[in-house]
């Protein structure tokens, strides 16, 4: 319905209102009492529809917060970005790195280091990080490969999702085998995304549902298609896409060099 008529209605009144001047008798000012009451009754009726467009407005879906998509288009022109992902064998403090892979803005893996721990595989843990202790026979030790970890995050400006996990890992393995501190310079993608999709709890596995780009069912996913699923994240991010109805339009540029099938079952927040 428009509000047109209502708001001439309105003008109409005013204008007689203040035509009339000051009251000049006790009819005039009976009048004035119904004159101003049919005022504020098409003034309600005004307030009424224009509460009904609001709501209407308000059905509209989110629009993504420029902010971070500026961000992320930022982030990718840097020529120093990795997103880092490192499986180890389990959550807790005593948990072995296994292995350590970094990937490119394009998607190309900088390196992928297999790490043998002081203890075999359990079944659940290869289930989860698709490694199984063949693939760890001949690896290097923690303390053999740390140098060469040390080389792929020097310089590198890393953002990975939950990097706090990432960090604690590394920082945990050093103590426990008194190996140098890792420092490096980076940002948590799980924090931008949460802010970017009003979701603070997401997890990587949703992130790439919702943006058409699921991963690989397990036990074929690998640290390699975790790191290219938060490539493609924040490929997302820079492209203004939200959710996988209006990804598919883009899927075929942000897809380059991915692996994996179109299926998906629930995982972990922190696969390993």
């Amino acid at each position: 319905m428009s509000i047109d008529p209502f708001v001439a209605t309105v003008n109409a009144l005013v204008a007689q209102e203040r035509s009339k001047g000051s009251v000049q008798s006790y009819e005039d000012l009976k009048e004035r009492i119904q004159r101003r009451a049919h005022l504020y009754d098409v003034l309600q009726r005004i307030e009424d529809e224009m509460r009904a467009l609001r709501s209407t407005v308000q059905t509209l879906p989110s629009l993504p917060p420029e902010r971070e998509v500026l961000w992320a288009n930022a982030v990718l022109t840097l020529p120093n970005l990795a997103l880092p992902e490192i499986d180890t064998t389990g959550l807790d403090a005593a948990a072995e790195i296994v292995r350590v892979t970094l990937i490119d803005s394009t998607g190309a893996v900088l390196d992928d280091i297999l790490i043998k721990p002081t203890r075999p595989l359990s079944p659940q843990v290869s289930e989860i990080n698709g490694i199984h202790n063949k693939d760890l026979e001949h690896a290097p030790t923690i303390r053999e490969a740390w140098p060469r970890i040390e080389r792929c995050f020097q310089g590198r400006h890393v953002v990975s999702f939950s990097q706090d996990f990432d960090r604690d890992k590394l920082n945990e393995t050093a103590n426990r085998d008194q190996l140098p501190r890792m420092n490096f310079i980076g940002e948590d993608l799980r924090l931008r995304v949460g802010q970017y999709l009003g979701n603070s709890y997401i997890s990587l596995v949703e992130a790439c549902t919702r943006i058409g780009q699921p991963l690989p069912k397990r036990p074929h996913q690998t640290g390699i298609d975790r790191a290219r699923g938060q490539l493609c994240v924040l490929q997302a991010i820079a492209n203004a896409v939200t959710s996988c109805n209006t990804a598919t339009q883009q899927q075929e540029s942000m897809s380059t060099g991915l692996e994996g099938d179109s299926s998906l079952e629930d995982l972990d927040e922190h696969p390993f």
